[in-house]
């Protein structure tokens, strides 16, 4: 039981007091006391059916629409800055909003719509979402009206078993459904009436024809008309598709290439250009060598030098003796030095040998 300013507190007045500022006119904030006695001589808690953790703990709830309430996490309530207390307003914002949901099964009709005791709106229309200035109407319908629920029944893909009159220039059409209870005690009984709105969609008209519904008597038989029974939605079946005629000669001239068909038959023909240039170069261009090691390299080159050799100076090779090295050069100059040496053997006398001198 906090206080702050002489206030009683949900955890944090600070935090309420920033939360109100972040509202911005989206919904209100305020503190009561939840355990004081009402007329009735039960509490907020009783009333409502809310249950607080102890005798003396705090809660939270929001309540709009004609919903009861709902308690809001306390976890949402320890926030400790304003990024975080603008994060719960546009969460309780979201909460709060009116929404138009779609109507797919006789179940959601009868469950939240027929039943619901306060009235229900169904906009009919041939398309999933309303154009923007017709959504914009039933958006001030929605805040001028927030007890009604609202539902909008797209008829290309859903229909009601109900005869709805032709719509007016193709505008939406609005299903008025209402729970009226009659007799008291044993005797109570629920009788349920419906009216049609067909006219021009403009906002003076429907809030004319919704302050006409809330206001007249379920006895007004020009406005309201029995809903018996409780009508079903199914999916729209699709018309069956006439046969082709085959036999018929096509008298028409066939139309020629469209301009995109155009641009893809010239990308064509010079993707197939470029191809058969690209096969022409390949062509004429030598082939690649293949990648040669170091000692192919050194062979190829020796062997082109012996080539080259071989081409300009033929007879340089022959005389040469590159087996020989210098012996050659040592043979020219033993010449001069040289003795001749001549061995005349008998063979009656084997021991003699002649020297003769050098010359």
């Amino acid at each position: 039981n906090n206080t702050y300013e002489g206030r009683s507190s949900l955890t944090s007045v600070k935090t309420m007091d920033t939360l109100a500022v972040k509202a911005n006119y989206r919904f209100r904030v305020g503190l009561m006391d939840c355990s004081a006695v009402l007329p009735s001589g039960k509490t907020i808690y009783e009333r409502f059916k809310l249950k607080p953790k102890a005798s003396s703990s705090q809660i939270a709830f929001w309540v709009a629409n004609g919903s009861p309430p709902r308690i809001i996490d306390p976890a949402w309530l320890r926030a400790s800055n304003e990024y975080e207390v603008a994060r719960l307003a546009t969460k309780i914002a979201s909460w709060t909003s009116l929404k138009m949901d779609h109507l797919t099964s006789t179940k959601q009709l009868t469950k939240k719509c027929v039943e619901y005791k306060r009235g229900c709106l169904v906009v009919v229309h041939k398309a999933q979402a309303l154009p923007a200035n017709k959504k914009q109407v039933m958006d001030d319908i929605m805040k001028n009206h927030r007890k009604l629920r609202y539902f909008i029944l797209d008829i290309t893909k859903r229909q009601i078993s109900l005869h709805l009159p032709p719509a007016m220039m193709g505008y939406p059409q609005l299903l008025f459904v209402k729970k009226i209870a009659r007799g008291e005690g044993v005797d109570r009984f629920f009788e349920y009436k419906y009216s049609v709105f067909d006219d021009e969609f403009e906002k003076k008209e429907v809030e004319k024809f919704l302050e006409h519904g809330t206001t007249k008597g379920p006895e007004d038989s020009t406005f309201w008309q029995d809903l018996e029974p409780i009508p079903r939605i199914s999916k729209t079946i699709a018309p069956p598709s006439t046969p082709r005629d085959t036999t018929r000669k096509r008298t028409a001239k066939p139309k020629g290439p469209t301009r995109r068909r155009k641009d893809e038959n010239t990308k064509k023909a010079q993707a197939a250009a470029k191809k058969r240039r690209q096969r022409e170069q390949s062509k004429a261009a030598p082939p690649e060598e293949a990648d040669e090691t170091d000692e192919e390299k050194y062979k190829r080159r020796r062997r082109k030098m012996d080539e080259d050799i071989l081409e300009n100076a033929p007879q340089a090779l022959e005389e040469d003796d590159f087996e020989g090295g210098d012996a050659g050069m040592g043979e020219g100059m033993e010449e001069e030095e040289e003795a001749e040496i001549d061995l005349d053997l008998d063979s009656s006398s084997e021991d003699e040998v002649e020297i003769l001198p050098e010359e």
